[in-house]
């Protein structure tokens, strides 16, 4: 066998080790390109990513019972800040998560939850209510809107009309008599929103929302409204006579 052959034939051989020794450089090179992607990716999302992304959140799923739906009213939705230490001693006192927001799988603020977030939901029928949150100093609060109860059918074929919210102001709610305990608190951020009916529109939702204002001026006004407790949420919703009374005399 001459030389040229031979060579031939140990080239032959060689080749299958000489392309398996390929693909497992290109393996690790792809493997450390993924890895140095990822740290990157880390760093510059710390340093340079979106400020939000980052903040820890109080969310809040505002589920909205078939006869609000139905009539419609309107919702006062209140964010008070805390200090971090403050919010986590809140939070941690309740317990386990709320499992009315957490459990639900077609809600799509569940997928906005970051680890150290917080998600609550609860569930409205009066058609004046306000739902107080706090949320971290260094964070922020978000909120939605569903309704009740939640099916897998769409809503034209359930036989109820689509949810429709509107925010019909937003700001500052000034300094109100807790409707619980009393004491003078502020409302810094308050958006104030329409739900949509056949019987309160926004010019009722407008006069309407004064209630919060104007009852808890009133030393009696403790049992005009019912007040449920989560962790770090309060829901005030008013009875049928608070509103029949209050929105009667609002010209």
């Amino acid at each position: 066998m001459n030389k040229t052959l031979k060579k031939a034939i140990k080239y032959i051989l060689a080749a299958p080790f000489v392309f398996l020794a390929g693909w497992v450089i290109v393996i690790v090179l792809y493997g450390a390109l993924l890895t140095g992607v990822g740290v990157f990716g880390t760093v510059y999302e710390y340093f340079f990513g979106s400020e939000n992304d980052r903040k820890v959140a109080t969310h809040l799923t505002i589920y909205i019972q078939s006869d609000l739906h139905k009539l419609g009213g309107v919702i006062l939705v209140a964010g008070i800040p805390v200090s971090d230490d403050k919010w986590k001693e809140l939070i941690e006192a309740g317990g386990s998560t709320n499992t009315l927001a957490m459990l639900d799988p077609t809600n799509p603020k569940a997928r906005q939850v970051k680890p150290g977030d917080r998600h609550v939901g609860v569930v409205v029928s009066s058609a004046a209510s306000a739902v107080e949150m706090v949320y971290p100093a260094s964070g922020t609060y978000t909120y939605n809107f569903l309704p009740l109860p939640r099916t897998q059918t769409s809503p034209a074929s359930s036989g109820a009309a689509p949810l429709q919210t509107k925010v019909i102001s937003s700001g500052s709610f000034g300094s109100i008599r807790d409707l619980e305990t009393g004491a003078k608190i502020d409302w810094p951020s308050a958006s104030t929103l329409l739900i949509a009916g056949e019987k309160h529109d926004e010019t009722w939702a407008r006069k309407a929302v004064s209630i919060f204002y104007d009852l808890g001026q009133n030393e009696t006004s403790v049992d005009m409204f019912k007040v449920t407790k989560f962790p770090g949420v309060r829901l005030f919703e008013a009875n049928s006579s608070a509103i029949d009374k209050h929105v009667s005399t609002l010209k």
